[in-house]
């Protein structure tokens, strides 16, 4: 069996020799011409006659799958492929399937991407298979086969998903366009892959001497028919890029590598050439010099601070914003991100380092830098990695400094404002028992020889004496502006503490409190004397209103636990319920009532970083609910 291959193919090399002379003179094809070029294209190429055995292979077959020529020609691929080939690669199984298959039905054009493994002196790579049947000439009824080895594709596919996260995938292989031409550039054979990529068949491209013309691309083509005129006396191979129209209208990029054969006196005879479809390259040299571009005017355009550094926080290079921020020079890169980071914000930063080597970004962060002269810089952070395998990240810095400026200027305003209200609602509030107190003390000077009279106006005025007191003592409250003491509490028995301090007030006024606590609730850190303030306060604005049940709920929620206050009073009206809040508004002013309780209610709650909201409806009742953040895991 052996010895019949070998004479198989020592008669196929025989054949393919005298074709050759047979066909040179006229069509142009030289086995030198054809190894040469498209060893330098780096191109496998098999030919498998109608029994699909290897009439020729090219050298760099040699170097993807370990193989001589000599161990190749004359070969029954079917064969080769089920004993030995189909095992240098990864997917052996898929390879060989996918392979035979087109001997077995040798009509269709077949495309795919396949691992070489590394053995020995064979090199592991990626190649791209395109094979396609011949339906005539020499070898009709039987296949072409070429490998384009796609490993730098891979890998710069890789390096772009890794580096942008985001990259997309643009470089894919597209089979070559064979050609031959005259010295004058008249075409002399066109490879059938025209059609597929130009839309041009090879009857309609042969016959029409100047398409080739035609079809260049207004902008590449007084440079290319230079370039064609110079050929003959320039090096071999000769390598161009350029671009061509469609025939449709597209414009498509090529590097044209042609070779000029020459006799042997030295006569130019005509060109062997193949080109190759680089749009795809273009487009993404294209988009990274774009990308890299609007990145380049983002830094020069210093509107925010830009930096690279690397995950141990030296910082490699940052643009005039970012040192004009900390008052630093060019010339002293490279520096250290925590020399310029006070010791209490550096939790934060290995926080969000961490989330960078997990993820790749980091949740942007407030955080203080120190200025090169000592003073703080307020500022806002947003991370990305850059570069997975050096570990290089990009850093957005945003100066806060006005923005904080701006938060003071404006909480001043607003406290200014608040107090002129304060002041305002205590000389209203104010007057009212200073009025009583001033007629209950004439009214005692004038009556003094009475003396029920006179204890009468006595009871008066410390009546209104205490109020004052009281209404200082509330106002003192709200504008407190000190937070409290806080730590790890249980709700529910807050909730009970608090119902014991004000039963007996519902009781007497015939008003009935239910509990419904949450078993296993987890714990809050709150002040509870100041928790207790807030339900005493909420149960006993039911009371006073009316109601004659009231229901007091806690609950386990998603972002913490929910305390509900339920009553089935006579409900909040519409307009008030657009007030309840504000400080001294009030719809019992004249059963003494301030408008102060439910504005110191919601600012407990927030300074517990809480929540309150109601719901109410005239004659439906009122349910107001207050949420409140779970204690941490450590506390």
């Amino acid at each position: 069996m052996r010895s019949d291959s070998a004479k198989r193919g020592a008669e196929l090399s025989q054949q393919l020799h005298a074709l050759r002379k047979q066909v040179a003179p006229i069509q142009g094809f030289s086995t030198s011409v054809v190894e040469d070029v498209l060893d330098s294209l780096d191109i496998g190429l098999f030919v498998l006659d109608a029994d699909f055995r290897i009439a020729w292979v090219s050298r760099a077959i040699e170097r993807f799958f370990g193989l001589t020529r000599a161990e190749l020609i004359g070969q029954d691929k079917r064969k080769l492929i089920q004993e030995r080939i189909q095992f240098m690669f990864e997917d052996a199984h898929g390879f060989a399937e996918r392979v035979l298959a087109t001997y077995d039905d040798n009509t269709y054009v077949e495309r795919f991407e396949c691992h070489v493994l590394p053995d020995g002196e064979r090199q592991e790579r990626w190649l791209e298979h395109n094979s396609r049947p011949m339906p005539s000439g020499f070898y009709a009824g039987g296949r072409i086969e070429h490998y384009h080895d796609i490993t730098s594709r891979r890998g710069a596919e890789h390096a772009l998903k890794s580096s942008e996260a985001k990259y997309r995938s643009l470089v894919e292989q597209i089979p070559a366009i064979t050609y031959t031409a005259t010295v004058n550039g008249i075409t002399t054979y066109i490879s059938p892959q025209i059609e597929e990529i130009l839309g041009f068949s090879p009857e309609e491209w042969l016959p029409d001497n100047t398409l080739w013309n035609k079809q260049l691309h207004p902008d590449d083509a007084d440079r290319v028919r230079a370039e064609v005129a110079q050929a003959r006396f320039g090096p071999d191979p000769i390598v161009r890029e350029y671009r061509l129209l469609t025939a449709d209208g597209r414009t498509r990029w090529f590097r044209d590598a042609s070779k000029l054969l020459r006799d042997e006196l030295g006569t130019p005879l005509f060109f062997q050439g193949v080109l190759l479809d680089i749009t795809d390259q273009k487009q993404t040299e294209a988009a990274l010099r774009e990308s890299e571009m609007r990145f380049r005017r983002l830094v020069d355009s210093n509107i925010i601070g830009i930096i690279v550094a690397d995950v141990h926080g030296t910082i490699l290079d940052a643009n005039d914003a970012f040192l004009d921020m900390l008052g630093y020079h060019r010339s002293e890169l490279p520096f250290s991100w925590d020399d310029m980071t006070p010791p209490e914000w550096r939790s934060l930063d290995e926080f969000a380092i961490e989330q960078l080597r997990w993820t790749g970004v980091a949740t942007p962060w407030e955080k203080e830098y120190v200025r090169k002269d000592g003073r703080r810089v307020p500022v806002l952070v947003g991370v990305s990695l850059l570069d997975e395998p050096t570990g290089n990240c990009i850093c957005f810095v945003l100066d806060q400094t006005e923005r904080r400026n701006s938060e003071l200027a404006l909480r001043r305003s607003e406290r200014l404002a608040s107090i002129g209200t304060l002041a305002a609602g205590i000389g209203h509030e104010i007057n009212n028992p200073i009025g009583g107190i001033l007629m209950a003390a004439q009214f005692a000077l004038r009556f003094q020889e009475d003396p029920a009279l006179v204890k009468k106006a006595l009871d008066d005025i410390v009546g209104q004496a205490a109020r004052c007191g009281r209404i200082v003592k509330n106002v003192l409250k709200f504008a407190q502006d000190v937070p409290s003491e806080r730590s790890p509490a249980d709700l529910n028995q807050v909730v009970l503490q608090a119902r014991d301090l004000i039963q007996q007030y519902a009781e007497k006024k015939g008003t009935r409190i239910e509990l419904e606590l949450a078993a296993e609730l987890p714990p809050v850190v709150i002040n509870p004397t100041e928790l207790e303030q807030v339900i005493t306060n909420l149960v006993g604005n039911a009371v006073q209103a009316g109601a004659s049940s009231i229901v007091v709920r806690t609950e386990k929620a998603p972002d913490g636990v929910r305390l509900v206050v339920h009553d089935d009073g006579p409900g909040i009206s519409q307009d008030a319920a657009k007030h309840l809040f504000d400080p001294f508004y009030t719809t019992r002013q004249e059963k003494g009532g301030m408008g102060l309780g439910l504005s110191i209610v919601h600012g407990i709650v927030k300074g517990h970083d809480g929540e309150i909201d109601f719901e109410s409806q005239p004659g439906k009742g009122t349910t107001m609910t207050i949420r409140l953040p779970p204690a941490p895991a450590d506390s």
